[in-house]
């Protein structure tokens, strides 16, 4: 179940039953959209991004190491 979706359904618990569809379509098409613009990630996208930048980091440090090892005097 989506976020929208489960926002939507603690939404719609708090309002009497007789609340016509039209309402009910209008506050999930705003819920919707809300989330829309948020621009939101799913936890698996982030999970990725996450281990692509733990590499990126890792292969970094090794080239700062390198450089280092090359800026030092030679003997």
């Amino acid at each position: 179940m989506s976020q929208s979706s489960r926002l939507q359904s603690a939404i719609f618990s708090f309002l009497p039953p007789a609340l016509g569809d039209d309402i009910k379509d209008s506050i999930a098409a705003v819920i919707q959209s809300q989330f829309e613009q948020m621009n939101l990630v799913s936890r698996s996208e982030f999970e990725v991004q996450q281990k692509v930048l733990a590499k990126t980091r890792a292969k970094l440090e090794e080239l700062e190491k390198l450089i280092s090892e090359l800026e030092k005097p030679q003997i």
